[in-house]
Parts: C-alpha cells; structure tokens; sequence
C-alpha cells in the first residue's frame, strides 16, 4: 500500500488539496481518476556537501526520475526532489 497526496495551487495560494491510499493489484488505483501509479521506480541522485566551522555540515541532494510512475495513456509523470540537510559532527579523530 501507499498514500497519495495531491495539493493544486494556484498564483501561489492553495485551492485543493487530498490524500488517498493507493492499491496496487488493482487498476486505475487512484480513486476517481484513471492513474494507474507504479509500486517501483528508478531514479539518479546527486549530493554535495560542505563542512563549516569543523563541526556543522550543509548537504544539498537532487534526485530524477527515470521511469515514467504513471502507465496510463497520454501521461508521463516522473518524481524530482530536492532537500537540504543540516548535519552536527559530535566527535572527530582525525583533528
């Protein structure tokens, strides 16, 4: 099982938002629509990071999709992220 979460905005202000579980054995397995959501996907992930002050560390990470999520006709949906996380190192041994 999963959850999908759906939020449409509008000139930035939010007009509707949902959230549904997902049944994969069945099809489409979004209800009221024809989206039949893939259970695997495939993707590439870059990272970069930096150490600051020799204790706090800053990684910024981006992932793509590669595999088309939804295998109904006429749509192409892929997943993209990005983040940034905010890391503390409690104890070095090589200082």
């Amino acid at each position: 099982r999963g959850d999908y979460d759906l939020a449409v905005y509008n000139n930035g202000q939010l007009v509707q938002s949902g959230s549904q579980q997902l049944a994969f054995k069945t099809a489409p397995n979004v209800f009221g629509t024809n989206i039949k959501v893939q259970r695997w996907d495939a993707g590439l992930n870059c990272c970069a990071g930096v150490e600051l002050n020799c204790f706090l560390t800053l990684t910024g990470h981006y992932g793509y999709g590669l595999t088309d999520i939804d295998k109904s006709a006429g749509n192409n949906f892929r997943n993209r992220y990005w983040g940034l996380s905010l890391g503390f190192l409690f104890d070095r041994e090589d200082w």
